[in-house]
């Protein structure tokens, strides 16, 4: 990944053929960090964490989801679009050798391994799931053009960058918030699909042809509705996943978000960068959660993995 991407700066974009082979070659080989990391749980952590941990990293995703990329164009504006790419390389690969040597990683060994050839996609409430978290991912692949097209729309530059921060910090606060103030019971799958309605209609507001500021307001609703619709949906998905199969399951959550951030962003363009996308998307995600499905066990400390 990170050698692709550095090609990839180095080369620069002009000639499109190279261009879309490093950028195949860097999504084929981004490592499995997401699955790998959940594998480790059960051995670092207590059973009494999980949630807290759940929400933390779902937080941590919300980072990665909304400030990367503008991050990306604030290092493109200010220096060059080969910057953004050798930073992204460099991230890559740190993030990789540091999780890779850990001991931890180095000491971990599958307890189970996989029969089923369907593996994690056996539960039809799985597949259900994954599609929802889809939607989820558009909605926060199409938030970045949408910052960019209301602040061209309002001539306030500084709106781009400032609507994804806050989006962001809002999600901070949400994930601090529902680890605090979590039952002491897991979420039940009644929960998955009120937070998901709740985070649909947060998005309302923002169809209002509001000023500047009152539209960085508006996106704290939504923006703080994110981070527990990701961590229930996580638990969820946690608790659905057959026995052996957390790595793959956690491979396939992390999949699901990425097709959904990058069909987000790609639709969000020729619409204009409206608002009503990442609308359309957050309620067809509470519509597919909201559909009848086999009753899923209690989440509780992650499964073993699969080898």
């Amino acid at each position: 990944m990170a050698a692709a991407l550095g090609a990839l700066a180095l080369g620069g974009t002009s000639h499109l053929l190279f261009a879309a082979l490093c950028a195949v070659l860097a999504g084929a080989g981004c490592p499995p960090l997401e699955g790998g990391l959940r594998s480790l749980w059960p051995a670092v952590l207590p059973d009494a964490a999980h949630v807290r941990t759940y929400a933390l990293d779902a937080s941590t995703q919300e980072i990665v989801y909304v400030a990367g990329p503008a991050l990306a164009v604030v290092t493109a504006t200010y220096f060059t679009p080969a910057w953004a790419l050798a930073l992204a390389a460099a991230a890559a690969l740190a993030g990789s050798v540091v999780f890779a040597t850990a001991r931890p990683a180095r000491s971990w060994r599958a307890v189970a391994r996989r029969r089923d050839p369907l593996g994690v996609l056996r539960p039809p409430a799985m597949r259900l799931l994954l599609c929802a978290l889809v939607f989820l991912g558009g909605t926060v692949g199409a938030l970045d053009v949408a910052a960019i097209a209301v602040a061209g729309r309002q001539d306030a530059a500084w709106l781009a960058g400032a609507l994804p921060a806050v989006f962001s910090a809002a999600g901070l606060l949400g994930g601090i918030l529902f680890a605090r103030l979590q039952p002491a019971t897991a979420p039940q799958p009644r929960h998955l699909l009120v937070v998901a309605a709740l985070f649909a209609a947060g998005w309302l507001p923002l169809l209002a042809p509001l000023p500047a500021p009152a539209v960085l307001a508006a996106a704290v609703l939504p923006g703080t509705l994110f981070v527990p619709l990701l961590t229930v949906a996580s638990l969820a998905l946690t608790a659905l996943a057959p026995a052996g199969t957390s790595t793959e399951a956690v491979g396939w959550m992390s999949s699901a978000m990425r097709l959904g951030l990058a069909g987000g962003t790609a639709l969000a363009g020729p619409l204009g960068g409206h608002f009503a996308l990442p609308l359309a998307a957050a309620a067809l995600c509470a519509l597919l959660l909201s559909a009848p499905t086999p009753s899923a066990p209690t989440p509780s400390a992650p499964a073993p993995a699969a080898a």
